[in-house]
């Protein structure tokens, strides 16, 4: 434990003599969704995945991506990291960007599938490339949103042990979907548990899912455009294979809309590295050991004869 910006924050260190690399787990995630990329990774750097505010075993506090930083500037330095590359997963691959933006001597980012988030505004999305128009746009996007306020009211709400055991039980067979073994799957839901008051809940708590949702529809690229330091984004092709068949157009538009602003945004920034990973959001566990290389390949790179 990590005494961050007043917020005590969990980390893991993985070991390792090589460049140092923050690990940044997604919204709803936490440092367990790193245990199979962060042991390959302590080949030749030293991986250290941290627990966001909110999230797994650190404390709770107000959401901001400037406190979060403040977190990561305490984890950094009491572990005597430097000035250390930073990856991130999903909303982590925003705050990873957050970071390089003002932190210029930060000598790598790499951002996995973290750019923007699907419950935006329309001009995010290409509604032509899906074969839809605006108006089935706008109410794709409306049920979208609305999933995501059932999910939150639904996490809000205390489980019971029976409850417990069916979500843990859906997670493991859920696993098979992805290609990940059922105790990898397993360990991050269980880190994402608490007991409080005789009760079970779910990490993160409603205050933070709260601020998480709001924070989570800012657009990443503007704060991209302005890091200048090396910088690997990484796009996932495929639709998570929960989404439903109803949701895929918008999808479909949200990734067509993505490639458009890319490309505009490396146009002004060709040192900007963009690959595309056939994968979907979950790219941390159905692709482990490609993530690793292109982690690895990007930091090797950028620092080379370091690694």
């Amino acid at each position: 434990m990590v005494d961050g910006d007043g917020v005590p924050i969990a980390v893991r260190d993985y070991g390792g003599t090589g460049t140092p690399v923050l690990l940044l787990h997604g919204a709803g995630g936490n440092l367990a969704s790193w245990d199979v990329v962060g042991p390959m990774l302590a080949a030749d750097h030293r991986p250290v995945a941290v627990d966001l505010r909110g999230h797994g075993a650190s404390g709770d506090g107000p959401w901001s991506w400037d406190a979060v930083v403040a977190d990561l500037e305490a984890v950094a330095a009491e572990l005597k990291m430097g000035e250390p590359a930073v990856v991130g997963h999903s909303l982590g691959g925003g705050l990873a960007a957050w970071w390089a933006r003002s932190h210029p001597d930060c000598p790598a980012v790499v951002d996995l599938d973290g750019h923007r988030s699907p419950v935006s505004d329309a001009d995010v999305y290409d509604a032509a490339a899906a074969g839809i128009d605006e108006e089935e746009l706008r109410r794709l996007v409306a049920d979208l949103s609305a999933r995501f306020d059932a999910q939150e009211a639904a996490m809000a709400a205390p489980l019971t042990d029976e409850q417990v055991d069916g979500m843990l039980a859906a997670q493991r067979a859920a696993a098979g979907a992805y290609g990940v073994e059922p105790e990898v799957w397993e360990a991050v839901a269980r880190r994402g548990l608490v007991r409080r008051d005789g009760a079970t809940f779910v990490r993160p708590g409603p205050e933070t899912t709260r601020a998480l949702r709001d924070a989570v529809r800012f657009d990443a690229l503007p704060v991209i455009a302005a890091v200048e330091a090396p910088f690997l984004l990484v796009l996932a092709t495929r639709s998570l294979p929960e989404v439903p068949p109803e949701l895929e157009p918008l999808m479909v538009a949200f990734r067509a809309g993505l490639r458009r602003d890319l490309d505009a945004l490396r146009a002004n920034r060709p040192a900007i590295e963009i690959r595309e990973l056939d994968a979907s959001h979950a790219v941390l566990f159905e692709k482990p050991r490609e993530v690793t290389d292109l982690i690895a390949g990007f930091l090797a790179k950028e620092r080379p004869g370091r690694e």
